[in-house]
């Protein structure tokens, strides 16, 4: 393995990764200006095979879902062992994806919320407007 762009934000990262076409990328998540997953979805966009490993020290659900919605390969935590490292990096580089087991178990967690019903949001809509109770069925009643 060899480094060959090393990168302090997410701005410079994809022309970084227009210069040096790494086979992998290791995204620190959380980065100045342009977050690492602000930029990785960027360069996915300009490079659809890009390979992206996430790195982070935060294990927070809705980070993760973003980071892998964005198009990551993997997520691991900074506080990783190191063959536990060479292993997500392995695995991004073959193809395949690679949650950290703590990565994983939020995620999961994550993706268990189910999503709101059509009318949910309506009636959600009508509350951020500031309708009330009787408005809001009254609404529901001429449907």
């Amino acid at each position: 393995m060899e480094v060959v762009a090393e990168v302090g934000d997410g701005e410079v990262a994809l022309d970084a990764y227009n210069r040096s076409r790494p086979n992998l990328v290791i995204m620190d998540v959380r980065l100045p200006g342009m977050d690492g997953i602000a930029a990785t979805a960027a360069i996915l966009r300009e490079f659809p095979d890009a390979l992206i490993l996430m790195l982070s020290t935060h294990a927070g659900e809705e980070e993760i879902y973003r980071a892998m919605q964005a198009g990551a390969r993997g997520y691991v935590l900074k506080s990783v062992l190191r063959e536990d490292l060479l292993r997500a990096i392995r695995d991004v580089h073959a193809g395949r994806r690679h949650l950290d087991p703590i990565v994983a178990s939020h995620l999961a967690e994550r993706l268990s919320h189910r999503s709101l019903t059509a009318r949910e949001l309506e009636v959600l809509r009508m509350v951020a407007k500031g309708w009330g109770n009787k408005e809001i069925r009254k609404c529901a009643q001429h449907r």
